[in-house]
């Protein structure tokens, strides 16, 4: 607990990824320590005479503020994953974080996720990511995060006014019905999405989702729209996207990709919009591609794997050929996201966002275009 007139107290939690990473938390620390903050890392110590794991605890007990530096040394460390013996500073310094978290009821005022490179969001330890995280990547980074530990915010907020007496509208006799989501429904018609696949990022890049269409200009045109809503890296996850297997009456053997929005994240921005009351009905389109694949293809369970892996995928266009033999990848029209639900029909149930996928074996099917 921070006392008066005593400096705030930091504790920075990270891993030895490599030399670079170290130097990068060795600076961050000290340039805390220079402009007022207390902060403290294992680089300071030498051998503390209580030992590596109480002194962690100390540390950790006695910060007003955690620091976790995402890393995929740290994520891998702090679920306990590698080589029995190794790591073993991140291992319990992940241990005493979650034990914490645990005993505060995910109360997480003093844990604060912090990251050097964006690509690295994916490794913040799950119990941190629905919080806010810093990226330190120059001097705006660091003064967002100063800002935090000093409490000393950017805006400040005004004293509260008097308030107005306004007069009571009507009270409407019926709700209203907000349609919304990513799809337009007459530019994806237009754009005949046809197939989809999966394709290897270049170098350590994540992997590739690809939605293939037959129209050119109308493909470009709807991951443009795409992103100019939710830019290149959809960091509120409104465009969500799932791959259902299993059997569906009605349909052949293999999987479904179900395109469409996040309900939760569409209503806490229709909520901030507009008032919506328990009258009001809130309704989005998707789209479905069903996929038939022989028996055995490794194109899926590659994917899945990847993603694991990298923890973040991107969601790019292709155009079929005619003959439907070959795809090319629209270059440069690509969407950087984090969420992808892999869920089997068994799992779905009536009110489940996807629930529309096991109907689609009853829908009449037309020619093939």
């Amino acid at each position: 607990m921070l006392k008066a007139d005593a400096p705030e107290r930091v504790f920075i939690s990270y891993s030895h990824d490599d030399e670079v990473h170290k130097a990068r938390v060795l600076d961050l620390a000290n340039r805390l320590r220079e402009d007022g903050v207390d902060a403290v890392i294992d680089q300071y110590e030498e051998s503390p005479e209580q030992g590596w794991p109480r002194w962690m605890e100390h540390q950790i007990r006695e910060a007003d503020f955690v620091l976790v530096v995402g890393s995929k040394l740290y994520h891998d460390r702090f679920l306990g994953d590698g080589k029995d013996g190794v790591g073993l500073g991140g291992k319990w310094e992940g241990g005493i974080l979650t034990q914490h978290l645990y005993e505060s009821d995910m109360k997480t005022k003093g844990y604060v996720p912090i990251i050097f490179e964006e690509e690295d969001v994916g490794f913040i330890p799950m119990p941190l990511r629905p919080f806010t995280r810093y990226l330190i990547d120059g001097e705006a980074g660091y003064e967002k995060i100063y800002r935090r530990i000093t409490n000393q915010p950017k805006s400040v907020k005004p004293q509260l006014g008097q308030r107005r007496e306004l007069s009571t509208p009507e009270v409407k006799s019926g709700g209203t019905i907000y349609i919304g989501g990513p799809i337009d429904p007459e530019l994806w018609d237009k754009a005949k999405w046809r197939a989809t696949f999966f394709m290897a990022g270049e170098g350590s890049s994540a992997p590739r989702l690809g939605l293939g269409f037959r129209n050119r200009e109308a493909a470009e045109k709807i991951f443009q729209n795409w992103k100019e809503r939710y830019g290149e890296n959809d960091e509120d996850e409104e465009l969500r996207v799932s791959i259902i297997e299993g059997e569906i009456e009605g349909e052949e053997a293999g999987y479904s990709v179900h395109v469409g929005s996040e309900w939760k994240t569409t209503y806490k921005k229709l909520s901030r919009k507009s008032r919506m009351d328990e009258a009001d009905l809130m309704m989005s389109i998707s789209r479905i591609d069903r996929m038939n694949p022989p028996a055995n293809s490794p194109g899926l369970p590659w994917f899945k794997e990847a993603v694991r892996q990298s923890k973040v995928y991107y969601i790019v266009a292709g155009i079929l050929s005619e003959d439907r033999a070959s795809i090319e990848e629209l270059g440069a029209i690509e969407i950087r996201k984090s969420w992808i639900y892999f869920r089997n029909v068994d799992e779905i149930g009536k009110h489940d966002p996807d629930v529309i996928v096991l109907g689609t074996g009853a829908v009449e099917r037309g020619a093939a275009d």
